[in-house]
């Protein structure tokens, strides 16, 4: 449910996410967004989620699903992480 989605909004999703190898921490960045920017709005809308370094040295945010988060609260997740566009989101000062 998470990576599809992420996927389709146009964020790089890290990692093999098959059946097989699937793990409930999944890592994500974007080329055109401010990744730490969107950390804040997440954290500012109560969802807790960390920003780390990717292994090409790029800012991802880590998202870690866990037994007691529901569906609801991944579509809240979800619904905070807007679709991309080929514009930047959110600009550097």
């Amino acid at each position: 449910m998470l990576v599809p989605a992420l996927r389709e909004k146009g964020y790089d999703v890290f990692g093999d996410h098959n059946a097989e190898t699937c793990s409930c921490i999944t890592s994500f960045n974007s080329g055109i967004q401010d990744i730490g920017e969107l950390r804040k709005k997440l954290d500012a809308n109560g969802i807790v989620i960390f920003l780390r370094e990717g292994t090409d040295g790029s800012k991802c945010i880590r998202a870690a699903l866990h037994f007691y988060n529901t569906g609801e609260k991944i579509s809240r997740f979800l619904d905070n992480v807007p679709k991309l566009t080929k514009q930047k989101i959110f600009t550097e000062c």
